[in-house]
């Protein structure tokens, strides 16, 4: 990785983020929910705020913090 900025590698990992986000609210997504965690998979209604043309994230959590704390 040497020869890549911090404003790069946060780039990248926001970008990473965000395609987990979309695989667990089934949006089109490089990364794929795997069984065990097909539980968590939510509606995009339950997330999104708005119409469905806003993609404001809702103010409400997504995640489990339990869950959370044994994947991560």
């Amino acid at each position: 990785m040497a020869g890549l900025s911090i404003d790069a590698v946060k780039d990248l990992v926001s970008k990473q983020r965000n395609d987990v986000k979309r695989a667990f609210l089934g949006i089109h997504s490089p990364y794929v929910v795997r069984l065990e965690y097909v539980e968590y998979v939510q509606s995009q209604s339950d997330v999104f705020d708005g119409n469905p043309g806003k993609c404001a994230f809702a103010d409400k959590p997504s995640v489990d913090p339990v869950k959370y704390k044994e994947v991560y």
